[in-house]
Parts: C-alpha cells; sequence; structure tokens
C-alpha cells in the first residue's frame, strides 16, 4: 500500500515557504530557504518537514523564468527511505510581486482559456514522470494553479486544490468525461464568499463541477486559512469533515496508478503479456482491490461508530429531560411525574434503549462487514504468498515487477 497524503500536508507544500520559495528571488524577498532538489548553499534545502513531523525529499524543481512558473516534485521519507513510488507534484500559485505570475490568472479568468502557465506545468510533469523509478500518485494547487485540475483529468491522477481560480470550461472532451466519470479523483476545497475567486467565477455554485467543489462557508482567499483535524483531514467552520471519504479513496486511487504504470511497462517491453505478467496483474489488481474494500469498509464502520455514540448521547440527554419538572407544574413529586411520563409511554426502555439496541445492530454489522474484508485481504496474500512459495521463477518475476 502506497504512501497517502493527507490535505494539511498538501495544504503545507502549497505555501510560502515551500514552492513558492522553488524561485529563489522569492525566497531573498521573503526570508525564507530556498526549495531544490540539488541544495550547494546554506540557504538551499532538499527536505521539507511539514507539521505532524513528516519530512519530504524535494526531487525536482521547476522556476520557469519564462512564464512565471514554479513546481517541484516530492516524495515521502519512510523510516529512513525514499519512497520514489508516491510522488506529489505541486504548483505554486500566485506571486502578486510577479508580473509574469499575474498574466498567467488574468488569462485564466477566460472562460475557454487555461493560465499561461499550464504548458510549464504539462511539461514539469511530464519530465517527472519520465522517470523510469518514480511514481506520480498526487498533484495539488492553489488559487491560480487549480489547473492543475485539468493535468489530473487528462493524466488520471487524484488532484486537491484549494481556493481553485478554475474554469471548468477548459476541460477538453476526454477530461470532461473522465471527471464526470470519476470525480472522487478530484477536490476543489473553495469558500462560497471568497474576495478572491469571486472575480473569476462570483463564487457560484452550478453542477458544471462534475461535484469536485467542496464548499466551505468563508471569505478568506488565503491557503492558511484552511483548518484541519488531528489526523489531517480539512474541516469546516463547524469542525465538520469537508470531505470524509478521502483518505479511503485516495489509497485506492493511489494503488491504481501504480497498477496502471505496472500494466503499461509490461506491454510496453513485450507488447503481449506473457501467462506470468497476467498472473501478476491479476494478483496486484485483487490485493489492491481488496485494500480498497478494506480501506472503504473501516471508513464507514467508524463513522457509523461516532454517530452512534452520538445519537445515544442525545437520546439520554432527551430522556434526561424528563426529570426536570415542567414550568408551572409545583405539585408533583419526582416520583409523581416520572409516573406520569410513565404512564404516556415516556420511559427509558421507550426513549433510549431502542436507540442503543438500533445502533449497536449497525455497529455489530459494519464491524463485521470490514472483518470479513479483512479476512479475504488476508486470504488473497496468503494465496499469492503460497504461489511465490512454490515457484522460484516466478517469485524473482514478481520482486523485478514490484519495482515499477
Amino acid at each position: 500500500m502506497g504512501f497517502t497524503y493527507t490535505e494539511k500536508e498538501l495544504r503545507e507544500f502549497n505555501i510560502g515557504d515551500n514552492v513558492y520559495s522553488v524561485n529563489p528571488d522569492y525566497a531573498e524577498k521573503n526570508h525564507s530557504t530556498v526549495i531544490t532538489d540539488l541544495p550547494q548553499k546554506d540557504n538551499e534545502t532538499n527536505i521539507i518537514t511539514t507539521e505532524d513531523r513528516k519530512k519530504f525529499k524535494v526531487l525536482k524543481t521547476s522556476p520557469d523564468d519564462m512564464s512565471g512558473y514554479q513546481g517541484m516534485a516530492v516524495a515521502p521519507i519512510i523510516k529512513g527511505k525514499v519512497d520514489y513510488n508516491s510522488v506529489a507534484v505541486i504548483s505554486a500559485a500566485t506571486d502578486s510581486s510577479n508580473y509574469k505570475d499575474l498574466i498567467g490568472a488574468v488569462s485564466s479568468a477566460q472562460p475557454h482559456q487555461s493560465s499561461t502557465q499550464l504548458k510549464s506545468a504539462d511539461k514539469f510533469l511530464k519530465e517527472v514522470q519520465s522517470h523510469d523509478k518514480w511514481t506520480v500518485t498526487q498533484l495539488s494547487g492553489y488559487s491560480q494553479s487549480a489547473y492543475m485540475l485539468k493535468l489530473g483529468a487528462k493524466y488520471h491522477i487524484p488532484t486537491t486544490v484549494f481556493n481553485g481560480w478554475f474554469r471548468y470550461s477548459t476541460l477538453n472532451e476526454d477530461e470532461k468525461k473522465f471527471m464526470a466519470k470519476h470525480p472522487e479523483y478530484f477536490a476543489n476545497f473553495r469558500h462560497k464568499e471568497d474576495n478572491v475567486t469571486w472575480w473569476n467565477d462570483f463564487n457560484k455554485l452550478d453542477d458544471k463541477d462534475y461535484g469536485t467543489v467542496k464548499w466551505v462557508n468563508g471569505k478568506s482567499h488565503k491557503i492558511e486559512s484552511w483548518k484541519f483535524t488531528d489526523d489531517g483531514k480539512l474541516k469546516d467552520e463547524k469542525g465538520n469533515i469537508v470531505n470524509p471519504k478521502s483518505l479511503a479513496i485516495q489509497s485506492v486511487l493511489y494503488e491504481e496508478v501504480h497498477f496502471q504504470k505496472a500494466k503499461a511497462k509490461l506491454k510496453k517491453s513485450g507488447g503481449k503479456l506473457s501467462h506470468s505478467e497476467k498472473v501478476y496483474l491479476d494478483s496486484e489488481q485483487a490485493i489492491f482491490i481488496a485494500n480498497g474494500l478494506t480501506t472503504a469498509s473501516q471508513t464507514a464502520s467508524d463513522d457509523i461508530k461516532k454517530n452512534a455514540e452520538l445519537a445515544k448521547e442525545k437520546a439520554s440527554e432527551l430522556f434526561a429531560k424528563t426529570k426536570v419538572m415542567p414550568p408551572g407544574i409545583t405539585d408533583l413529586s419526582p416520583e409523581e411525574l416520572a409516573d406520569a411520563y410513565s404512564e404516556g409511554g415516556v420511559r427509558e426502555d421507550t426513549i433510549v434503549t431502542p436507540i442503543e439496541t438500533f445502533f449497536d445492530e449497525k455497529v455489530t454489522n459494519a464491524q463485521e462487514i470490514t472483518t470479513s474484508y479483512i479476512n479475504l485481504q488476508k486470504q488473497i496474500e496468503s494465496g499469492v504468498q503460497k504461489l511465490l512459495e512454490e515457484d522460484s521463477k516466478l517469485a524473482g518475476e514478481f520482486k523485478e515487477w514490484s519495482q515499477y
């Protein structure tokens, strides 16, 4: 299973100290460290540390002086090793002190014209993808660089953007079809009264975004204004998770990206797939589907547990109110009040117990489903392992192909 980027980590990559600082001039003006893949000076680094203390290696950067584009490719460092199979490509938004950035922002406000920086971003992404050992599993951007949505739809890569200054009308027909069919690949977090994106599309709510815009109350356009849970999920002003299934879905999508890359490489190397290659791809697909079912089921089970606890709490609070003497009634003792409610059918066994019974059953069913998926995943992995133990040649091939 590949590394899953949280929404908070993606937000952090998009701030000035990170992707903007790919541009040495920006870093100098804002007293930040220059972000580069090849640090040679004291004020340069190729390591980004997020607030949750995770470290990411900068694999490649692109300060394009012609268009004003800045981008970077990063990969997580897990137990001291760089995970090159989980690369994220981030494109910087508008630097208001850079007139080329401003030109890009203005051009992307046109109904059928993308930012002038889109070509630079596309070129940079292709360069990263061309690296034989790297797999791009995530794209991200902010404001003007929400054009990363278009690249995500073009190359079928999960994409998360913030405060998207983006016209969905710039998508071509293939991109529209993919986004409409796979909205789960995309998240465009926006404030309903964003005072900057208003100038682009009036913050209009419609169905032309294919369900990819996640609206949150608020007016700010600042990337720093977004709030997150302790585990990195974006939340609204009430503390509710805006895109609750995102991490579960993303983990499955990342596995799909790896699978498609391996399949493409195997086909390219020999044209037709051999029997062993088909066995490998079938086993990989079975494992990532089972893993996806397990992850999604566990997420749903956790949601059911939270809702069950909330419902039980509300039921107990409601019943507790029956112990409080109603206004205007002064001649009843607590026992007489309880008897009066009981005669009317208002008792703990009619208010609290049915709710507890109902939700306990739902929680149990959810846990049973999750357990069945976990067992299925174990059976598949065990079956594959047994097959490899019986065929050393196939085991060697599996090891080689797993590097794809």
